[in-house]
């Protein structure tokens, strides 16, 4: 604990992303207090106001206050990562663990099937899933899902083949122990965090990419307010209204690079080849 507190705290890096992180969760999950305005209301008196004492971001092109967007903004955004970098990861996870544990046809099914998904650029195979499923949240969730889980299910699979040739893992098999037993009590256990690392770093990925989605219209619809969608409808308004693609532009690079420092700092942490331990 007290490693853990002198590399996180006394790290300035560490520390700034862990405090971009408190502030997106604490602002996702307070969105409607902290909110001064409800997000999807239109006032046309106040189109395109900057920002000001009562709109302290300003306001949209149809009069809806922008500190209030990124806010409940923020809730979206954290339902995305969330939801996209756990189901991703446990799809990821249970594939990879039979595959390498099991070798033989297994892999060789499992390990062709995840390479017909890697083959394709996984920004572009999201486009075209979200436009086969149609334009949606949550279809873009889903098709962000489905091309991200070959990640997690190679990174395992890797894992799990060099885990399971150690000597321990030997002892137990001559023991008797039952391949699902040691599997989830003894592989899983010593594979786990390379998933958190590489899910801390993906979860800003994840709110980029749906953002990218958005932004091209295949994402969040209006009057949802999301992030990439709020910077797509503002860059018409570029030149007269900087404030509608500047605020929700910083709210995307702030939660990204929140959750890249704060990844590499757990990578860092948990490695120990790389805190110099063995």
């Amino acid at each position: 604990m007290k490693r853990a507190v002198r590399h996180f705290v006394f790290n300035p890096l560490s520390l700034l992303g862990i405090l971009f992180l408190v502030i997106l969760v604490f602002t996702g999950v307070l969105a409607p207090v902290l909110a001064p305005y409800d997000p999807v209301e239109i006032s046309p008196d106040r189109r395109l106001t900057p920002p000001n004492s009562a709109n302290w971001l300003g306001t949209d092109e149809v009069g809806r206050d922008i500190l209030s967007r990124v806010i409940h903004g923020a809730r979206i955004s954290l339902q995305i990562g969330v939801t996209i970098v756990f189901f991703a990861a446990v799809i990821g996870l249970i594939i990879g663990l039979i595959s390498g544990y099991f070798g033989g046809v297994w892999d060789q099914t499992l390990m062709r099937f995840t390479d017909v998904f890697m083959s394709f650029p996984t920004l572009i195979l999201a486009i075209a899933m979200t436009a086969a499923l149609g334009p949606s949240l949550f279809n873009a969730v889903l098709a962000m899902i489905i091309v991200w889980w070959p990640i997690y299910a190679r990174l395992i699979r890797g894992e799990v083949l060099a885990v399971k040739e150690r000597e321990y893992i030997r002892a137990i098999k001559a023991l008797g122990a039952r391949p699902f037993k040691i599997i989830f009590f003894h592989v899983l256990p010593n594979t786990i965090d390379v998933v958190v690392i590489r899910a801390s770093i993906d979860f800003g990925n994840a709110v980029m990419f749906c953002a990218a989605l958005s932004f091209i219209g295949l994402g969040a619809q209006p009057p949802q307010p999301e992030w990439g969608a709020m910077v797509t409808t503002g860059r018409d308004y570029l030149r007269d209204a900087w404030w509608l693609v500047t605020f929700p532009g910083m709210a995307i690079f702030l939660t990204v690079m929140g959750f890249n420092l704060f990844g590499d700092s757990l990578r860092d942490f948990l490695d120990p080849k790389l805190r110099g331990e063995r």
